[in-house]
C-alpha cells in the first residue's frame, strides 16, 4: 500500500511573516476576511477555499488549484483577484504549512490558559494547530497575528512566555518565595 501523497482541504492559505498559515474553521466564519486583512498589510495569499496539500519529504506544500489560483472569495462582494488589485507580491503559487489555526465560534466569554496547541495530522504529518474562540468583541486580525508571533517565538528560539510563568509560579508554591 502507498502512502497518500496530496490532499485538498478547505480553508485559506496564507504566508505571515514567512509562515505558512491555513486558516481553517466552518463556512462563513470569516476566514477569507481576515485573510485579506493580511494581504492588506503586506503578506501573501496561496489559496482560498480549496487548498491542495502535497507531501515533500518530511514537509506538507500549499499551493491553489488553477481553477482558484489569485481568488479570493469575500461574501457580500464576490469573487475578488487579489494580484491584480494589490499586485503580483500579494500572491505566491505555494508555501509549506507549518500552522494551522481553527477559528470557532463561540458565545460565552470564559478566561482561561488551554494548552496552546494541539496537532492535525495532513498527509500522516503533525501540523501545529492552535484553536481560537472568536465573536464580534474580539479583534481577530490582532489575535491571530500575534498568535503568529508567539508561534514564531516558540519554534525559532524556543521561547514560550506561557511555560515560563507556570514554570516560575510552580517554583515559587514550592519554595515559598511569593512576594507581593
Amino acid at each position: 500500500m502507498h502512502a497518500k501523497k496530496n490532499a485538498q482541504l478547505h480553508g485559506v492559505f496564507i504566508k505571515i511573516f514567512n509562515i505558512g498559515v491555513m486558516l481553517y474553521g466552518e463556512s462563513g466564519i470569516g476566514k477569507s476576511e481576515l485573510a485579506l486583512e493580511f494581504i492588506k498589510h503586506g503578506h501573501s495569499l496561496i489559496a482560498d477555499d480549496i487548498i491542495h496539500f502535497t507531501k515533500d519529504g518530511n514537509k506538507i506544500i500549499g499551493s491553489a488549484l488553477k481553477l482558484n489560483k489569485n481568488l479570493l472569495v469575500i461574501n457580500d462582494i464576490g469573487i475578488i483577484d487579489v494580484r491584480s488589485l494589490f499586485g503580483k507580491q500579494a500572491t505566491i503559487s505555494s508555501c509549506v504549512l507549518n500552522l494551522i489555526i481553527n477559528l470557532e465560534a463561540k458565545t460565552k466569554r470564559k478566561i482561561d490558559f488551554p494548552e496552546q496547541y494541539s496537532y492535525t495530522k495532513i498527509l500522516h504529518q503533525q501540523i501545529c494547530t492552535l484553536t481560537l474562540h472568536i465573536n464580534n468583541l474580539r479583534n481577530l486580525y490582532t489575535l491571530v497575528e500575534i498568535a503568529i508571533k508567539v508561534y514564531k517565538l516558540k519554534v525559532e528560539h524556543n521561547y514560550d512566555a506561557q511555560e515560563r510563568f507556570f514554570h516560575k509560579q510552580q517554583s515559587e508554591l514550592m519554595h515559598g518565595n511569593n512576594r507581593s
